[in-house]
């Protein structure tokens, strides 16, 4: 069995805290264990703070859409933002020393997280990240 959910929020730091309660709920009736599901968490809240910070710049006439693809094997979530999109480069071991203070890190904890992390430009404007967790062996 396949399912698949999509929610548009707007671009406004006072969603953030509903974002994680709306994830966590998509993610509830998933087989997964607890640990699975808390990445899976941390990794979209993620991807969607620096959807709105970075990529929306926190513009309210914009909107972060969120979907989610699941099925009992695997979970794949999708952020997709109305930014300029950037060109992921890698964390140098010095540079993440440096963002300990400052952003940054939200690539490598999103990689941490998940299997799989994929990065997209989207037409007309704007950037997808894939976010991919298998859930069974």
């Amino acid at each position: 069995m396949s399912e698949t959910f999509k929610f548009y929020i707007p671009s406004e730091m006072k969603y953030l805290e509903r974002v994680c309660d709306l994830i966590a709920r998509v993610l509830e009736s998933l087989p997964a264990t607890d640990s699975i599901k808390d990445r899976l968490i941390l990794a979209a809240n993620e991807a969607v703070t620096n959807s709105l910070i970075h990529g929306n710049r926190n513009d309210p006439s914009k909107t972060i859409a969120l979907i989610f693809k699941m099925n009992e094997s695997c979970v794949e979530i999708e952020v997709e933002d109305q930014g300029e999109g950037f060109v992921p480069q890698p964390l140098k071991l010095e540079d993440s020393a440096k963002s300990l203070h400052t952003s940054g890190r939200g690539i490598p904890l999103m990689k941490a997280c998940v299997d799989e992390v994929k990065f997209q430009r989207i037409s007309p404007q704007g950037m997808r990240v894939k976010l991919i967790k298998k859930i069974c062996p």
